[in-house]
């Protein structure tokens, strides 16, 4: 009884504090876009690391599993695949960086475009 009292108690009240409705957050600043790793994923060169990266994550995973039995990997593929790419773009010429980084801005550009509500659409089907 005193459950079923403390639920009604805590989901019939109004929340937030005073009677006055929530506001819409007014979030402001500056678009970052994507980080250099991110587009160089997106990239052609990202993808070709693709068969080594599930290769590496699976005897990076089977060795956990055999030193630590009935415990889960704490790192998932994702955080794998992010690191990995991270190292890997590092590793590349500057020329490539200088790609990747051209890229970053055209990406930039493209979000921070303004679109008129009527070509709206028309944009996004480019």
């Amino acid at each position: 009884m005193q459950r079923l009292r403390a639920w009604f108690h805590n989901h019939t009240r109004k929340g937030g504090s005073g009677s006055q409705p929530r506001g819409v957050l007014k979030i402001k600043g500056k678009y970052k876009g994507p980080q250099e790793w991110q587009v160089y994923e997106q990239m052609p060169y990202g993808s070709k690391w693709k068969p080594d990266i599930n290769k590496e994550w699976a005897a990076l995973d089977a060795e956990w599993a055999s030193q630590n039995p009935n415990i889960k990997n704490p790192k998932s593929l994702f955080v794998f695949r992010n690191e990995f790419l991270k190292a890997k773009y590092a590793e590349e010429p500057e020329d490539v960086k200088k790609l990747v980084q051209e890229r970053r801005e055209q990406l930039k550009i493209e979000a921070t475009k303004k679109v008129e509500p009527q070509n709206q659409n028309g944009e996004y089907q480019k």
